[in-house]
């Protein structure tokens, strides 16, 4: 189940897979039988466990290495390929601070 569940993360749609994944779920789980609202509920909270258990064993780590949490919304920033509006009518962006 998790093999199938997680192949769908080869061709990610959305971002984290929101919608993929809950459907991938369903779709498996209902090929064995299983009602659709339980699947989906496995679902959510299958991949609750998956981001909790990153968060949970990532934060450590990330202390370790003297990662800031400022480091690390920088980095996402600088990563992103949308242009940012400028906060409260500045003509600068998020990224120019």
């Amino acid at each position: 189940m998790l093999f199938a569940v997680n192949v769908t993360a080869v061709v990610p749609a959305t971002p984290s897979n929101l919608g993929v994944f809950r459907a991938a779920c369903v779709a498996v789980l209902g090929a064995y039988g299983v009602g659709a609202a339980d699947a989906l509920a496995y679902g959510i909270i299958l991949q609750a466990v998956e981001i909790a258990t990153a968060v949970i064993m990532g934060a450590p780590a990330l202390v370790k290495e003297g990662v800031s949490w400022r480091d690390v919304r920088l980095r996402a920033m600088h990563a992103t390929p949308v242009e940012l509006p400028p906060i409260h009518g500045s003509n600068r962006s998020i990224l120019d601070r």
